[in-house]
């Protein structure tokens, strides 16, 4: 391994998809970086038993960019790569003190896209964007590049799939929350159980349940209970393998999902991945060449879906799984990654 001169700032101690990613490239990267993440937070522990790089802790959001800003003045030839949005207004204020620094943010949701939330960039800052969706809505005078987030393997584990009158399970995976689409799903559920269909469907919800918003307390009690049967709720669920062995096919609804990490986990273990045909779930789709599992989000969208889920097993082919892990490969590898974002520092 060598050293850089490139500071790593994490501002969420938590490990979600964002942590996750920087968690991979930390693993497998060739390179030592100093790393600041939240003191006693659970991705500080992860990278204390990881013992890869040179970890820093941080209380305090002020005193740690008086730090960095001390830091960088007396040694001219560092870059500073923050791994999401929730910094920005730090990274500003540090870029436009220090213009010979070059100060990288990675910029991951919708919201973090807004000319409110980013405003006037100064020239040394530099935004990665996790898709070209969230790349479209980002100013074009912003200095943006597009770099797909991995997954860190690409795995064939044949899961048993169910072709005929057994009930297929359609697993939900992620916070349930208003940002993940509930209102489709109500409309989705809505159509179902009040039409006829070929297929029987057990629909099971892997995921916290944020109690606090309206919109998922109402939807929880709604259909948790004996009412609603074939619909599951089971709460965040730690090891990923027995989600992905314990459903048939995996469900998106949030049209304007940023990337959809969970449809390259699905696809890599050959489980199909329905979602809309617009956001980064979308894109996803298309890089792997399976857009004929998205659906357009115009009228009869809950018609169309539940025909996707009905077929979709038996539409995807071997030579679609061989398609699926070489374009895997090729767009989403952790080499990949690590090698186009590691040249911006």
């Amino acid at each position: 391994m060598h050293n850089t001169n490139t500071i790593i700032v994490s501002p969420s101690g938590n490990f979600y998809g964002s942590e996750q990613v920087l968690y991979n490239h930390l693993k497998f990267t060739n390179s030592r970086f100093n790393v600041y993440v939240p003191r006693n937070s659970i991705f500080d522990e992860k990278l204390k038993l990881l013992d890869k790089q040179t970890l820093h802790q941080f209380d305090s959001l002020i005193i740690l960019y008086v730090k960095l800003y001390l830091k960088f003045f007396f040694k001219r030839n560092y870059t500073l790569y923050i791994n999401e949005g929730g910094h920005i207004k730090y990274a500003k204020l540090l870029a436009k003190l220090l213009p010979f620094v070059k100060v990288i943010v990675h910029i991951r949701l919708t919201e973090d896209t807004t000319t409110n939330r980013l405003g006037k960039l100064p020239k040394n800052v530099v935004l990665i964007s996790i898709s070209n969706f969230i790349n479209d809505l980002l100013l074009p005078n912003y200095n943006s590049v597009k770099i797909y987030d991995p997954i860190d393997k690409v795995e064939h584990l044949s899961y048993k799939k169910k072709l005929g009158n057994e009930i297929i399970k359609v697993g939900i995976i992620g916070r349930v929350s208003s940002s993940k689409g509930l209102t489709n799903y109500e409309k989705l559920f809505d159509y179902y159980f009040n039409h006829d269909t070929s297929k029987r469907f057990h629909f099971i919800f892997f995921g916290d349940v944020m109690k606090n918003e309206a919109k998922a307390s109402h939807f929880f009690k709604k259909y948790d209970g004996n009412n609603f049967p074939d619909i599951e709720f089971r709460g965040f669920v730690k090891d990923q393998d027995s989600i992905y062995s314990s459903i048939d096919i995996v469900l998106h609804l949030n049209e304007k999902e940023p990337l959809g990490r969970i449809g390259l986990e699905s696809w890599a273990r050959d489980i199909p991945f329905i979602c809309f045909n617009s956001g980064g779930c979308g894109e996803i789709n298309q890089v792997l060449c399976m857009e004929k599992f998205s659906v357009e989000f115009t009228d009869l969208w809950e018609e169309k879906i539940v025909n996707q889920l009905s077929t979709c097993l038996v539409e995807f082919s071997n030579n679609d799984r061989a398609l699926v892990r070489e374009n895997l490969k090729k767009h989403f590898s952790i080499d990949r990654y690590i090698r186009q974002l590691e040249k911006h520092f």
